[in-house]
């Protein structure tokens, strides 16, 4: 009993994970689009399957920098697990009550941040 109940907690968190990233999607996606964002961000996109497998969940098209990676959770627990494994790519936790602003917040702070870590390695 307790592998079917694994199983079932392991399917919800997927699909909520994959309602989270749907989410996520369509946010920037409209934003972009309409020029509601920042001027140095002009593309969105989802990561690929292999992608995916490296602990990547989007590519974030900058103006300056160019593409930015990040991992999109949708619990600490997640959040914490996602660091384990991939360490080195920054993470967003985006739980399923977050507003679409709040959603649209802390992905683009967490891309911000990853932006001016590029910028500086830079100079």
């Amino acid at each position: 009993m307790g592998i079917e109940v694994d199983r079932l907690f392991g399917k919800v968190g997927a699909e909520r994970g994959t309602t989270t990233e749907n989410r996520v999607m369509a946010v920037f996606e409209r934003r972009i689009k309409e020029r509601d964002c920042p001027e140095w961000l002009i593309g969105c996109k989802q990561a690929n399957e292999k992608e995916d497998r490296r602990g990547i969940d989007f590519w974030f098209e900058t103006k300056d920098v160019g593409n930015i990676r990040i991992q999109v959770k949708s619990s600490m627990k997640g959040v914490e697990e996602a660091k384990k494994h991939h360490p080195k790519i920054p993470v967003v936790c985006i739980p399923p009550v977050s507003s679409e602003d709040g959603l649209f917040r802390e992905c683009l702070g967490v891309v911000e941040q990853e932006r001016i870590k590029y910028l500086q390695e830079r100079r």
